[in-house]
């Protein structure tokens, strides 16, 4: 038997933290393309991003929208210490 510690992490609050953090208004239920009452989940390491997703980062900075941007973004929070590495459960319930 394994015990496996999650972080559960309600969609508002990543929402809220990546616009306090990149100044920009996302959306993480459209980026993901989720329904109501749904959960999203990954593993997000401390891991060096690659040049396509830097410049994915540095687009959203500029306000270009992106899809699919969750996982490099939840990397990048947890590179510059915004967020402890593990396994992420995002719920989505509105």
């Amino acid at each position: 038997m394994k015990t496996k510690t999650v972080i559960e992490m309600d969609y508002n609050e990543f929402e809220e933290l990546v616009k306090k953090v990149y100044g920009r208004k996302w959306s993480f239920v459209a980026d993901q393309e989720l329904r109501n009452d749904t959960s999203w989940t990954c593993r997000v390491e401390k891991e060096e991003l690659d040049e396509f997703e830097l410049s994915d980062i540095e687009k959203f900075k500029q306000g270009e929208l992106h899809t699919y941007l969750a996982n490099t973004l939840l990397t990048d929070l947890v590179n510059n210490g915004h967020l402890q590495p593990g396994d992420y459960l995002i719920e989505v319930c509105w």
